[in-house]
């Protein structure tokens, strides 16, 4: 029985040290990672590399922000003597925040610039369109210009074709009629040369009494003959003076005609130029008003961003100095919240340590008393035993044979269930029962001292336990608090950490989204800027190509006018020629005639008196024939003449017409396209203008903002512009317009 007593102490014992030593692994952060079968620890090279792994495999993090997770977990790490599950609980948490935060920063991020990514592509769209419906407009009117003039050129070339085939059909019908005329001519001559000779021999039959008659005949015939050539002279002198004077009103009239058109195509010339020259200076001094205000904006603006780079520098310098003050601070706090977690820790183990030697001795005290009894019982037992002995030596032997046997029974069966220990126990008592009915004073005695024993050792177990309870108690409170302590000190650092780490990713992102904002901005402007004076540029060089053809146009033109008129007068003048030259030969071929006619009137005086009234008659004829051919040729040549000056007079009319409906079209032309440019670089520069005005007032704003101190920090805020207005984001609050 006090055997089993001591064997259940014992175990309580041993198990109240392994309660502890629990407690206190547990306490210390010692925990095995993986299952118990494996029965080994991981080493914290292999925990960090399990854990950079996991960040490596999410990719969601900065340089900055992998460096600083390294650093906590690192610090952390370091910080605790042995890793369990629930520090990896908390790592792997913190990691998890950090880039569920990350995540959500660049979502938020990706919409920003998904929405100024859709606004610039509907500003974009709407000057492509506006583009287009200019290019459509420019491409209409090239294609009526292109149309208007291909008209005017197929309307000239027609013009000149039909002057081509009047002054043709005008050649032919002259050449036929000079051609009528001169074989009229020939046949009068010939028939007058076959007349003459058949007068001639009738004369030759005539008698000498006839010569008188034919004699005075002759006479008159001879003074009418030279009056009719004194008559056909003067008839072609008055032609020939006709002809000259016709020829010289006509040459006058084309060099007047001709200056006409010059001098109007010189001061046509003159005024495009002019108009030219002054549309060009204009251009020119708008243009550098131009370029200087673009340089001008563009320089403040590189001012603007040179001193607001700087002024964010310089805040970000004093930020990122309170940040690293914050972090050596928090680093500081760190460290003695460190240094006094582990000189509570050294405390607490010491207080630990205290408590259990004290319970070591009072166990060992315990025991040494619980000892100290036994062998008290055991030695006054043994004593009533010897007694009892001496009296009753056989009925002791089979009591210390059942105690023998009792106690190797409870030695073997130590570790069976409560039902044999059960029956054991009632074994004991049974046999206990029969000892007191033999032996009473024996029984009483012992019974007494049991009594004095258990009540001694129950005192002893309730104290014990009593103090074993209020130092769990005292432990679990303490670790509890150490818990709680150390709990807060992680969240603290954990927190300060995500927020140093946040506000150093927001710096950065702040920091590169401006210097990309600016950068974009600047560049948005630069290509604009660019963009317009190319596209001015090409305007301006298309409307000088366009004015250079033109003028081309017209200049060959008017040198294709001149070679018309040139042609045309050089083929008047050699139709002159030739009628000159005609009229020559046929004075020439009459006087000649009109020689040997005076030859055969000598040589046959007889004949031709006799044949007085045939040569009347022939020589009337004659007249008559020669007036007429005179009148109709004279009437021919008016009339061709007429004809001709007409023909000339309207082509110049409308050469000189189309000339100044060109002259005007381009004019207008130039005139209105010139105002499109001048109203389109107007309404960008407004807009240009309006714009920067526009962020002059937000920056101003916004200087007056952060110099007044309404307590909001460059860092937390982003421009932007919503709802045709600019403002700025601001964390937590939306945005803000200015």
């Amino acid at each position: 029985m006090i055997k089993n007593l001591n064997k259940i102490a014992l175990f309580l014992s041993v198990l109240a040290i392994a309660l502890i030593a629990l407690l206190l692994l547990r306490f210390k952060g010692l925990s095995l990672l993986g299952s118990k079968a494996k029965a080994h620890e991981l080493s914290k090279e292999e925990i960090v590399a399990e854990v950079y792994n996991y960040i490596d495999s999410l990719a969601g993090f900065t340089d900055a922000q992998e460096k600083a997770l390294d650093t906590i977990i690192a610090n952390y790490i370091d910080s605790s003597s042995v890793l369990n599950v629930e520090d990896l609980a908390v790592v792997y948490k913190l990691i998890d925040e950090k880039y569920q935060a990350n995540h959500s920063q660049m979502t938020d991020i990706r919409n920003q610039l998904q929405v100024q990514i859709n606004t610039a592509s509907t500003k974009d769209t709407d000057n492509y369109e506006e583009l287009q419906k200019l290019i459509k407009e420019l491409d209409k009117w090239l294609k009526q210009s292109i149309s208007a003039e291909d008209e005017h050129r197929v309307s000239i070339n027609k013009a000149i074709a039909e002057l081509r085939i009047y002054s043709d059909e005008q050649d032919d019908c002259l050449k036929e009629q000079l051609a009528e005329f001169s074989k009229t001519t020939q046949e009068e001559f010939a028939s007058m040369k076959l007349d003459f000779f058949h007068a001639l021999k009738e004369l030759r039959n005539h008698s000498d009494s006839e010569d008188e008659k034919l004699s005075n005949r002759i006479k008159n015939l001879a003074s009418e003959t030279i009056k009719s050539e004194l008559n056909l002279r003067e008839v072609i002198d008055k032609m020939a003076e006709y002809f000259t004077d016709e020829d010289t009103k006509i040459r006058s009239l084309i060099a007047e005609k001709d200056a006409e058109v010059n001098n109007l195509i010189s001061q046509k010339d003159s005024e495009i130029n002019q108009l030219i020259q002054d549309r060009t200076d204009e251009f020119n001094q708008k243009h550098q008003e131009t370029n200087a205000l673009i340089d001008k904006n563009h320089n403040d603006t590189n001012k603007l961003i040179e001193d607001k780079t700087n002024e964010f520098n310089e805040k970000h310098k004093q930020t990122t100095d309170q940040i690293n003050k914050n972090q050596e601070n928090t680093s500081k706090l760190i460290d003695e919240r460190t240094a006094e977690s582990k000189q509570r820790d050294a405390e607490l183990n010491k207080l630990i340590q205290d408590r259990t030697d004290e319970f070591n001795q009072k166990h060992q005290e315990t025991n040494a008393l619980i000892d100290k009894n036994h062998n008290d019982t055991n030695k006054l037992i043994e004593d009533k035993t010897n007694e009892f002995n001496e009296k009753h030596k056989q009925t002791t032997d089979q009591i210390n044979k059942n105690q023998e046997n009792t106690s190797k029974l409870i030695d073997e069966r130590t570790a069976e269930s409560k039902q044999r220990d059960d029956e054991l126990n009632k074994l004991i008592q049974d046999r206990t029962d029969e000892f007191n009915q033999k032996h009473n004073e024996t029984n009483e005695l012992i019974n007494k001292n049991q009594k004095d024993t258990n009540k001694l050792i129950e005192n002893k177990t309730n104290e014990f336990n009593k103090t074993h309870k209020n130092l769990l108690a005292y432990l679990n409170e303490k670790f509890k608090e150490f818990a709680d302590e150390h709990e807060s000190i992680r969240n603290l650092i954990s927190k300060e950490s995500s927020a140093l780490t946040k506000k150093n990713d927001d710096t950065n992102s702040l920091i590169k989204q401006k210097e990309s904002e600016s950068n974009k901005k600047h560049s948005d402007t630069n290509k604009l800027i660019n963009d317009k004076t190319t596209e001015f540029n090409q305007k301006h060089q298309n409307l000088l190509d366009l004015l250079n053809a033109k003028v081309k146009e017209f200049t060959e033109k008017h040198e294709t006018l001149g070679n018309t008129i040139n042609s045309i007068v050089s083929e008047f003048n050699k139709i002159h020629d030739e009628t000159i030259k005609l009229i020559n030969t046929t004075k020439d071929s009459l006087n000649k005639k009109d020689a040997e006619l005076n030859t055969l009137i000598k040589n046959n005086k007889d004949t031709i008196d006799k044949n007085a009234k045939t040569s009347d008659s022939k020589d009337k004829e004659l007249n008559t024939l020669i007036g007429d051919k005179a009148n109709e040729l004279n009437s021919s040549i008016n009339s061709k003449t007429k004809v001709l000056n007409d023909s000339i007079n309207g082509k110049a009319k409308e050469i000189n017409d189309s000339i100044d409906s060109k002259t005007k079209e381009m004019h207008d032309s130039l005139e209105k396209t010139t105002n499109d440019l001048n109203q389109s670089l107007d309404a960008k520069s407004k807009e240009f203008d309006e714009k920067n005005s526009k962020i002059w007032e937000a920056i101003n704003k916004l200087n007056k903002r952060t110099t007044d101190g309404e307590g909001e920090n460059i860092q937390e805020f982003n421009f932007g512009y919503e709802n045709g207005c600019y403002g700025y984001y601001i964390e937590g609050q939306g945005f803000k317009p200015f």
